[in-house]
């Protein structure tokens, strides 16, 4: 894989080398309820609690689940359904 930061501005720029190893790709939804003020995530079919959350959260370069669902919440329509890519940096 070739992971990048900035793309499409003047600012783009490759993030490792060598290039990390595809580790894993799963199926990712993330939902949230407004008027309960509630949000789940499913990975792979699973629904993620407590620590899951936390730690799919902080996989993907987040401080915790709320930072990740408000990420989303700026930039997308929920229900987000999309991929999780995990990569091995180890070659």
């Amino acid at each position: 894989m070739q992971l990048y930061t900035g793309m499409r501005t003047k600012h783009c720029e490759k993030l490792l080398t060598p290039d990390p190893l595809c580790a894993e790709i799963l199926p990712i939804l993330l939902d949230v309820d407004i008027d309960q003020e509630r949000f789940r995530i499913v990975l792979d079919g699973t629904v993620l609690v407590g620590q899951e959350r936390k730690r799919i959260a902080r996989l993907d370069g987040f401080d915790n689940s709320i930072e990740l669902i408000t990420f989303f919440d700026g930039r997308y329509d929920f229900p987000f359904e999309g991929f999780w890519i995990r990569w091995d940096p180890r070659r």
